[in-house]
């Protein structure tokens, strides 16, 4: 284990063909899910997030950045890029499509009776 602590995530990924991590990405995202489904692991989620907020709730992004470590300004393309592909996939999601029918037929509903 200490191996893999000890390399950088280039390293690690420098054979990784797009296929092999679409499914590693696939997997992860699957096994995380399931887990967080379960009483346990997500109670310990949430208190991590409340010991978070409550130790940098006030915090701005930027300063808290800075606390980590980061020094140098955010390349936005790159983070663009490297986001999008997962923000495009949430949307496209089940959950995502049936909250965004749900807000458009309650948005048309309002419509049609006079309260929108």
């Amino acid at each position: 284990m200490s191996f893999l602590y000890s390399q950088s995530l280039k390293e690690l990924l420098a054979n990784v063909d797009d296929s092999a991590s679409k499914k590693a990405e696939i997997a992860t995202e699957n096994i995380v899910l399931e887990t967080l489904r379960r009483d346990e692991p997500r109670a310990r989620v949430r208190e991590g997030v409340e010991l978070f907020l409550k130790d940098q709730g006030d915090a701005t992004f930027g300063d808290w950045l800075k606390a980590a470590g980061a020094t140098a300004q955010p390349d936005l393309d790159a983070w663009a890029s490297l986001l999008w592909p997962h923000v495009q996939r949430t949307m496209q999601s089940p959950v995502a499509r049936a909250f965004f029918e749900k807000l458009t037929n309650e948005f048309y509903d309002g419509l049609a009776s006079g309260t929108a």
